[in-house]
């Protein structure tokens, strides 16, 4: 059964945004940008419980736990 679905949507601002923070859930969590991204807001991805995948292409500054 497949459980994947979109939890939220939103265009960030750099003037009001420097780092977004995403946080995994249990089970096995699934972090992917599209390679035509491009940001200067950092990102900081940290995965949850189970064998996470992150999937970051490109132009992104991006940390992962």
């Amino acid at each position: 059964m497949d459980t994947a679905y979109r939890l939220y949507q939103r265009i960030f601002d750099r003037k009001d945004t420097k780092e977004l923070r995403l946080y995994g859930l249990n089970g096995n969590d699934l972090f992917e940008t599209d390679a035509d991204v491009h940001s200067k807001i950092k990102l900081r991805i940290v995965g949850g419980r189970g064998n996470d995948t992150f999937n970051i292409k490109g132009k992104i500054a991006c940390h992962t736990l």
